[in-house]
């Protein structure tokens, strides 16, 4: 639950502007002189070596640093912000700078110091792949860019470190941006510093240093918080077409345990075995599987046996056996290098001779870690993890000044599962849905969750909830045991309890990128739904506003994804549909959305919805960021498969309103029913599941729709949020 509360600092002045107090340099060349911090160097006092001035203050992780600068009287200048840095001291400082000089070539831009060296220039949005390849992406020409700096004068300069999202502006405007995924050579926290670079006489000033920690502020030394999270692993880091590898790890338990799940992908096929018996597989890498294994266990020596199969391109392996026994102890088993694995024979082996290979003849290895959860290509595979850990503490969710967090329930990984959707009843229940399991009631008391209660109806597997009309609305997404649609649950003999449960309407299409959410319209007669690109319009309507006269609309034939992903899938991809409370009559209001997840409406009663990107395809002409999109009554915002995405400007769509970056977006919702002050009274709350934070949305008409701008309210590591409702208490759940 977010809320407001009592004040408390976030923000905070790293320079007193009277001392060098907190910061650590070498005298010859540091001092404070009228409110600013001044490096120089002389005729007289040459510098000889780059030196730098280390904020002492404690080492940051996700952060944002602004800060004024200049080279004062228009002399040469070259200098730097030092940060996620190693500082043992002031005169051996190696990691990310944010470049700074009067001349033509670097301000703006990111450099690697005793590292890769120039990373990004002025312009560029680079993503640096795990194992170092890079892709270049040119969004602003620099030296447009560079027009609207005067070295000589004030400059204000404002870097954002978020997760491997590094974004350097300088006056206002972004100057460049690098998503470094490389897990060899990022680094997620570090020092501050300032630089005084090695050369002939300059003088460099700045002030007004204020930082906002975005996640913790760490201690040199602190013990990290989270746990380490599953990795892909083969058997060697040199992957092949057609390779087939074998992975296996023994574990030996003092009891069966109660509960047992097996969270479990791989690149392209995989079977899997726990004690011989058979337990899963699968032959599409992009979804998960997550099934429970309990009655594969036993107390004594187990083993966890899996065979995975490369196609081609990419290979790995992916996975976490999630245990939980009588007495409440969880236990979690990953994929790492404590992994045996080993690469089958070319050679047909009938099954007798395989086992007698595996047993007696494999060259059974360590496995190889090609990179954790998240690492590309494969991404976060847009499927929650079993986690057996709590969910993340409150002191850990960092939110504006005056708020406060508080956590209500730990979702339970085994028996409650993985909760993306809420909805909240008259009585300020909530109801939360299982990803691939049922749906649960919990009744909140101060302080917590008095009660969570399973529903006992036969429905779940909800990306969308909706409570309205007297009954429970559910969009199902089914992968498993329930059929994809909108379906409706009532109580049907006044005892406070669901026990009616409707199919509307069939969906075809399931997944992540099936149907999802769902609000009231403003009329409250009716509901608005919408539907990832591998969904099927759900017609027939009655009235479509949009003219069904789509195709590809592409002179040249387009570049299908290499990877698979959407590849045949045509228009119209995602849509938006209106339906009244039977589900009876059907309208069609949008279409060309990728994978919107969640709709809301403003106060105005204006329609909004937040849209994904194709990350893989960052750095391409094609490429189109996450989005906040205004809906307006037949619109068609362009997705296309592969190449052939409409560009924003396309004649024929609607640009976006706010464009967010990198992300995954999930949940929705205005501030308008909060008890929040303003600006966040009126801010749209966009949810992003994969960086752990939900962006405020400040959007302001322009023309006949809005533009807007958009910051961090809340954010932690982890923080996977899915849903997010306001309660009849005026806080955000």
């Amino acid at each position: 639950m977010l809320a407001r509360g009592p004040d408390r600092a976030a923000e905070r002045a790293l320079f007193d502007g009277r001392s060098l107090t907190g910061w650590e340099g070498d005298p010859r060349f540091w001092r404070v002189e009228e409110g600013v911090l001044v490096g120089e160097s002389t005729a007289a006092n040459p510098c000889d070596a780059t030196n730098y001035l280390v904020w002492r203050g404690g080492e940051v992780g996700d952060f944002e640093l602004e800060l004024e600068w200049r080279f004062p009287g228009g002399a040469p200048g070259n200098s730097g912000v030092q940060f996620r840095s190693r500082a043992d001291s002031p005169a051996t400082v190696a990691g990310y700078q944010a470049d700074l000089e009067s001349g033509p070539d670097w301000t703006g831009g990111l450099y690697e110091q005793d590292g890769r060296g120039v990373v990004t220039r002025r312009g560029e949005r680079v993503v640096l792949a795990d194992g170092g390849a890079k892709t270049v992406e040119r969004f602003a020409d620099g030296a447009e860019l560079l027009a609207t700096v005067d070295p000589a004068a004030w400059n204000r300069l404002r870097i954002v470190a978020f997760g491997p999202r590094l974004s350097l502006e300088v006056n206002g405007r972004l100057f460049s941006e690098t998503i470094d995924l490389d897990a060899a050579r990022a680094a997620r926290r570090g020092v501050l510093a300032l630089q005084l670079h090695a050369g002939p006489p300059m003088r460099v000033e700045f002030r007004a240093l204020r930082l906002r920690p975005l996640a913790d502020l760490v201690v040199p030394d602190a013990p990290p918080t989270s746990r380490t999270p599953p990795a892909w692993i083969w058997p060697a880091p040199e992957v092949a077409d057609g390779q087939t590898a074998w992975f296996r790890r023994g574990f030996e338990l003092a009891s069966a345990p109660a509960r047992a799940e097996l969270w479990i992908s791989a690149d392209d096929h995989f079977e899997a075995w726990l004690g011989g018996q058979g337990v899963a597989s699968a032959d599409d890498w992009m979804r998960p599987l997550r099934v429970d294994v309990s009655s594969a266990l036993r107390a004594g020596e187990n083993e966890l046996l899996v065979r995975a199969e490369n196609d081609a391109g990419a290979a790995g392996l992916v996975l976490e056996l999630s245990l939980e026994f009588a007495d409440g102890q969880r236990i979690v088993l990953a994929s790492d290098a404590s992994f045996e694995t080993c690469l089958q024979p070319s050679v047909d082996l009938g099954q007798a001779e395989l086992a007698s290979w595996l047993d007696d003849a494999a060259p059974w290895r360590p496995a190889h870690v090609l990179g954790p959860l998240g690492a590309m290509p494969w991404g976060q595979l847009g499927a929650e993890l079993s986690d057996a850990g709590e969910a993340p503490a409150a002191e850990t969710i960092h939110v504006p000044p005056g708020f406060t967090v508080q956590r209500l329930h730990s979702a339970r990984p085994v028996s409650e599962g993985s909760w993306v959707a809420l909805a909240v009843d008259p009585r300020g229940r909530l109801y939360a849905s299982d990803q691939y399991g049922g749906i649960f009631r919990v009744t909140l008391a101060q302080g917590g969750a008095a009660r969570v209660e399973p529903i006992p109806i036969t429905l779940g597997e909800a990306h969308g909830l909706l409570w309205a009309f007297d009954a429970l609305y559910a969009v199902v997404s089914g992968a498993g045991e329930f059929t994809s649609g909108l379906y409706r649950a009532r109580d049907t003999d006044g005892d406070d309890e669901l026990d009616q449960v409707e199919l509307l309407r069939a969906f075809d299409g399931d997944g992540e990128h099936g149907p999802h959410g769902l609000v009231l319209h403003p009329d409250g007669r009716s509901l608005v739904i919408t539907g990832g690109n591998h969904t099927a319009l759900p017609g027939p309507f009655e009235r479509a506003r949009v003219p069904m006269t789509w195709g590809e609309d592409v002179l040249l034939a387009p570049y299908a994804d290499p990877n698979g992903h959407a590849v045949g899938i045509t228009a119209p991809g995602g849509w938006i549909v209106r339906t009244d409370p039977e589900g009876e009559h059907w309208e069609l209001v949008a279409v060309g959305f990728r994978n919107a997840y969640d709709l809301a409406y403003s106060s105005a009663g204006e329609l909004f919805t937040y849209d994904s990107d194709m990350e893989w395809d960052v750095g391409l002409p094609w490429y189109r960021p996450t989005r906040v999109l205004h809906v307006v009554s037949g619109a068609e915002f362009g997705w296309r498969t592969g190449s052939a995405n409409w560009p924003a400007d396309h004649y024929d769509s609607l640009p976006p309103a706010v464009e967010l970056e990198l992300g995954s977006p999930t949940g929705l919702v205005f501030g308008t029913a909060t008890s929040f002050p303003a600006p966040w009274k009126h801010a749209l709350f966009a949810c992003d599941w994969a960086y752990g934070r939900i962006h405020s949305v400040f959007l302001e008409p322009e023309g006949a729709s809005y533009r807007g701008r958009h910051e961090i309210f809340a954010s932690g590591e982890p923080f996977p949020v899915t849903d997010v409702v306001a309660g009849p208490d005026g806080a955000l759940y």
